[in-house]
């Protein structure tokens, strides 16, 4: 959309098949065979390192359940304090046929200088 908005639509299908390898898994573990869903999301990015994004999504399996709803919201800061450490948190909200409830992250990460990093969440 700009320089520092962007917005995403996505769509996936996700089939669970029986293979040899799962054979001796419990029947229950296949029981949703055919998963999709639907996400939205618009992401903002600043040339000084903050980054957001919030977005909602719906999923549904095999029509055996209600769908799943969800809202997402994540804020970062890469370069905290003048040196290579991103600070940042997310939450998540569920609620539908198979999920109900919130999840919420903070994460540091350290970057070195070849690229590599070390994070903690």
């Amino acid at each position: 959309m700009t320089s520092t908005l962007r917005a995403t639509l996505s769509y996936d299908q996700n089939r669970t098949y029986l293979t040899a390898d799962t054979r001796p898994l419990p029947e229950e573990v296949f029981t949703r065979y055919l998963r999709e869903g639907a996400r939205a999301s618009l992401d903002w990015s600043t040339p000084n390192g903050w980054y957001g994004s919030l977005g909602a999504g719906r999923e549904r399996a095999d029509d055996l359940d209600d769908p799943t709803d969800s809202v997402f919201l994540s804020l970062s800061k890469n370069g905290m304090f003048g040196i290579p450490l991103m600070l940042g948190g997310d939450g998540s909200s569920y609620r539908g046929g198979t999920a109900e409830g919130w999840v919420g992250n903070l994460r540091a990460r350290w970057v070195f200088r070849a690229g590599h990093d070390v994070g903690l969440t």
